[in-house]
């Protein structure tokens, strides 16, 4: 049998290793000009590796944490030191503790988010009754790592996502000194780069996958594996097209602007410590951390991590955007005049992942009603009569729960696989003979 695999970001990646390991021909066709997706690190900014758009394991029992340890990758796990800016920027130096009456405010609504039952309401609905400070933990923890404003965010989207999340585990890991695609990579088939595709023709026997280029690649099945806002705006044309249920799903299921902002310094602006300084609710990037988030030596880089409206509100700032994130650092790391962070900056790189043609997005979140739309979007492509599906759907937004994560993406990968070849995939770390299906 052979398959056609779009996209060689995590999931096509995975995906193909899958097909290829259980003895399927497979053709991987990737867009760009290097494999990854929102894979990708920065080399020669600092003296490791800082990764542009996916960053952690989360979990000690998600797939992404036991493939790197069945490969034998170095991992460490995250420490932080939690800070709020306002707090700071008041003089209160003082570490978040959980006798702090609102982070206890806030973890407890954290807690509570899984066995949330009732209506689908905006996020920032549900922490309207907390007091400020709550609000400001939450909103950095919650709205800006699901990539959204508390407005854009519904509750039943989210709960069902930290309802999966749990079972995930509870501490988070990087690799050590590798770039997160070292994971991916690994073992992964041959690709072929700079193929962008047109056009998916599943009404013949056959799949046809024509490029840009005017390429055609014909195969018995296909994973589609792009990014959500490459679906909605209609860059590949399917023949039949898409139903309109999975069209709808496409346009309603949110995807925002989501920048990285590294910023290395002439010295070191924060205490040393085996923990990572980590500023929590900066009106222009609502999460800092510094270096040491992965116990490295060396702790003078900071990472901004901006999502959703404050991306939108940054961008909108054009060439004052990175002296206003310094001065809002001077008000918090420094005494006041003193402008530490704006004379020691030494070197800066901006991501944005909204302006990369071929992704338009960081990662997907849920919009109110979006929650039932993933099993629509991941919706398999199939002839009537014919025992297995044409065409199937894989990538983070395709999750019903654990989407925007890499571990959402290499599990949908699972899922297409199994999809088309209806072959159960072992875990690592799985109890022999468990399927994919039950492990998940």
């Amino acid at each position: 049998m052979s398959v056609v695999v779009i996209g060689a970001g995590a999931a096509g990646l995975h995906a193909a290793r899958l097909l290829r390991d259980r003895g399927q021909q497979v053709t991987v066709l990737e867009a760009a000009d290097r494999l990854g997706g929102r894979v990708c690190s920065l080399d020669g900014f600092a003296a490791f590796p800082l990764e542009l758009g996916a960053e952690e394991l989360h979990g000690e029992r998600s797939l992404p944490y036991r493939l790197a340890r069945a490969r034998g990758l170095p991992l460490r796990p995250c420490r932080e030191r939690l800070h709020l800016w306002s707090d700071l920027r008041v003089g209160r130096r003082a570490v978040l503790r959980d006798d702090d009456p609102d982070l206890d405010a806030a973890l407890r609504f954290f807690d509570a988010l899984p066995a949330y039952r009732g209506r689908d309401v905006p996020l920032a609905q549900a922490l309207a009754p907390l007091a400020p400070r709550a609000r400001e933990v939450l909103e950095a923890m919650v709205s800006n790592e699901y990539g959204a404003s508390s407005e854009r965010l519904g509750m039943a989207g989210l709960a069902a996502a930290e309802q999966a999340w749990q079972k995930q585990g509870s501490r988070n890991y990087a690799l050590v000194g590798l770039p997160l695609l070292t994971l991916l990579a690994a073992e992964a088939p041959p690709v072929q780069l700079q193929k962008r595709v047109a056009a998916l023709d599943w009404s013949g026997p056959e799949v046809v996958v024509t490029t840009r280029g005017g390429e055609r690649f014909t195969a018995a099945q296909a994973i589609v594996t792009v990014p959500l806002p490459v679906l909605r705006d209609g860059d590949i044309a399917f023949t039949p097209e898409l139903p309109e249920a999975q069209r709808y799903a496409a346009r309603t299921i949110g995807s925002g602007p989501l920048l990285k902002i590294f910023l290395r310094f002439k010295r070191r602006l924060w205490p040393q410590r085996r923990s990572a300084l980590t500023i929590l609710g900066t009106p222009c990037a609502p999460q800092l951390w510094s270096s040491g988030t992965w116990g490295l030596r060396a702790d003078d880089v900071l990472t901004a991590l901006v999502a959703g409206a404050a991306a939108e509100k940054l961008l909108a700032l054009g060439t004052q955007a990175l002296p206003r994130l310094l001065a809002e650092l001077d008000a918090c790391l420094s005494a006041p005049g003193e402008r530490a962070a704006s004379r020691s900056l030494a070197e800066h790189f901006i991501k944005d992942w909204s302006a990369e043609p071929l992704v338009r997005c960081g990662y997907s979140y849920p919009t109110l009603g979006s929650a039932p739309l993933r099993a629509d979007l991941a919706r398999a492509l199939r002839q009537k009569g014919a025992a297995r599906p044409s065409v199937a759907f894989a990538g983070e937004a395709t999750h019903e729960r654990l989407f925007g994560s890499l571990q959402g993406a290499l599990l949908s990968a699972e899922r297409a696989v199994r999809e088309l070849i209806g072959d159960a995939v072992p875990r690592p770390g799985a109890n022999r003979g468990a399927s994919m299906k039950e492990c998940e």
